[in-house]
């Protein structure tokens, strides 16, 4: 299966994140983490395990929507003990098959071709907990589907992650699409990001009153104000 897919090569459309702002967001302890996908492993000679979307502007390693959401795929399975080689192969025969920059932000919803990849890379590492993943014992389009799917928005024609709602359950009002906002999280119906709103907050005094005051001077709902705040707290944690 081919999937036919244009993506942006500037910050501007295809949302901009520091590493440090990708880890958090991920929830990933050690923003060493991403570098490495991003860079691979000089000493090792390994290769990156994301096509990056744009060239970095500096030497901070900026990710765009895309880089994250693979970045959100790798963290998946490297919990799941997977190892990177092995990761890193799935992603270079994924591009090949599927032909796009970036499978791991796609829905993939073609389970055969998912399974073959995951196979094929499997005989070719050797890796122990691939295999679990790809056997018939493990319901793998179940576990995508649930988990990595989830709070992930996906264009019908090319398959390709558009919008992601991070704290879904929690806060289903918040997304972080790259088309607003450089791609930073906001209150979907106003379009203003929760850091915006948090850092006004803080400002006002942080108190009870706050919310009422910065909700009227950026005229959103009082409670948008305060799952803002709730949600950029939850990130720091």
């Amino acid at each position: 299966m081919t999937i036919h897919v244009l993506t942006s090569s500037m910050p501007v459309e295809g949302g901009f994140y520091t590493v440090s702002q990708a880890a958090k967001l991920l929830e990933i302890q050690g923003a060493q983490k991403i570098y490495g996908w991003l860079r691979g492993y000089p000493n090792s000679k390994a290769q990156p395990v994301i096509k990056r979307q744009y060239e970095p502007l500096d030497e901070k390693e900026e990710l765009g929507f895309l880089d994250m959401m693979e970045a959100r795929f790798i963290k998946y399975f490297r919990d799941q003990g997977v190892t990177m080689n092995a990761i890193r192969v799935a992603a270079e025969n994924a591009r090949k098959e599927i032909r796009h920059p970036h499978p791991f932000a796609t829905s993939m919803k073609f389970i055969s071709d998912r399974k073959r990849i995951f196979a094929l890379s499997q005989e070719q590492t050797g890796d122990k907990k691939l295999l679990d993943l790809t056997s018939r014992n493990f319901a793998m389009y179940d576990v995508i589907e649930t988990t990595l799917h989830k709070g992930v928005e996906y264009d019908p024609n090319t398959a390709t992650a558009i919008k992601w709602y991070p704290r879904c359950s929690d806060y289903p009002e918040i997304v972080i699409d790259p088309r607003r906002a450089y791609g930073q999280p906001i209150i979907e119906k106003e379009g203003v990001p929760t850091e915006t709103l948090y850092r006004a907050w803080r400002a006002e005094d942080g108190g009870d009153g706050s919310y009422a005051r910065v909700a009227d001077a950026y005229e959103v709902d009082e409670k948008m104000v305060r799952k803002a705040v709730e949600f950029e707290v939850s990130l720091a944690a």
